[in-house]
């Protein structure tokens, strides 16, 4: 399925990356930007097949969090209610999208442009650069310490070769010209088997050699310490560019349910997710270097034998400076007896 795609010139898949400013998604979309793709004269249809988010449908009046099995008749959450640009723009990218559906090419170009969009859940799989060597770095310097959320909490996943099948048959349906139902939209793309995310993530981390964390925080507080995070982001990330730990938007997309039925994708596009196991993603990592084992070692070698334990207690002198400058300045008075 994969050659399929790559031996298809006349198909455009928009693959967006992550962004921090709010203009970036939506000029990447822009209708001046969909008319002169690439193409070979035909009078046939041209698809285009965009990935955009899954934080896009607004939840049921019920619970202003929670989707259980929601599918694509759920309306866009407004766009003042996204917690960051980057779901805001997926958002506004789709919209441009689906509403270019059946619009005249260019003059020299016969036929029309035919779009859909995919909304995929997290993308895993070998070779996935954006999230998984994150989490791994995460894991290996101790910071995947706790977990949050309710422990019945459910997200989904798409392996990168099921979403690489979801654009070519998206591709196809969209071939059909007028008659395809597929033409302006949109459809959720995943395994189909919605679990709780950091469960999801434990083959990972023991598989790694490292301990999967026992403590569990609250959501609330886990959020809080993401706003503030962003709020330092926001005020000093001019001059220190750092990726943040957590953003609110993460915290929502990883410890609260939401997952969504791929059943529309089954029934239009021919979709049958196959289903896929976490061992090939540890054996990737695992020649490439990572596990407890060769990570201590390599730090052996780069540090030294007390490495590790002057990084640990300068650390925890810095910790309880910062303790120490916030706690309340007592003033004991010694009186004459």
């Amino acid at each position: 399925m994969r050659e399929r795609l790559r031996a298809a010139p006349r198909v455009h898949q928009h693959l967006q990356r992550r962004v921090w400013r709010a203009e970036l998604s939506c000029s990447g979309t822009k209708r001046e930007d969909i008319s002169p793709l690439p193409l070979e004269p035909s009078t046939g249809p041209c698809p285009l097949t965009p990935s955009t988010g899954r934080m896009l449908a607004e939840p049921p009046a019920r619970d202003r969090r929670v989707i259980e099995n929601g599918d694509e008749s759920l309306p866009y959450l407004p766009l003042h209610k996204h917690p960051d640009n980057y779901s805001r723009t997926k958002a506004v990218a789709e919209m441009a999208v689906l509403r270019a559906d059946g619009s005249a090419l260019a003059s020299h170009r016969p036929g029309a442009l035919r779009t859909c969009a995919l909304r995929p859940a997290g993308i895993y799989g070998p070779g996935e650069r954006r999230h998984l060597p994150r989490v791994v770095s995460y894991i290996e310097r101790g910071l995947f310490a706790f977990v949050y959320g309710r422990p019945d909490s459910r997200v989904d996943f798409v392996h990168v070769d099921n979403l690489v099948d979801a654009h070519a048959l998206a591709a196809d349906a969209l071939r059909a010209g007028r008659g395809s139902p597929a033409g302006g939209q949109a459809y959720f793309v995943s395994d189909g088997r919605p679990v709780n995310n950091f469960e999801f993530f434990r083959p990972l981390v023991e598989g790694l050699g490292y301990e999967f964390p026992r403590a569990r925080l609250p959501l609330l507080v886990v959020y809080a310490v993401a706003f503030l995070t962003e709020l330092l982001h926001a005020a000093v990330g001019w001059a220190v560019d750092f990726q943040p730990l957590l953003t609110r938007a993460e915290v929502y997309k990883t410890g609260v349910t939401h997952h969504f039925s791929v059943g529309k994708a089954r029934r239009e596009l021919g979709y049958a997710p196959a289903e896929k196991e976490f061992g090939e993603v540890v054996e990737w990592f695992r020649q490439r270097g990572h596990g407890k084992r060769r990570r201590q070692q390599q730090q052996r070698r780069r540090h030294g034998r007390f490495g590790p334990v002057l990084r640990d207690l300068v650390l925890v002198a810095i910790f309880a400076a910062l303790v120490l400058a916030f706690l309340p300045t007592v003033t004991t008075a010694l009186l004459d007896s």
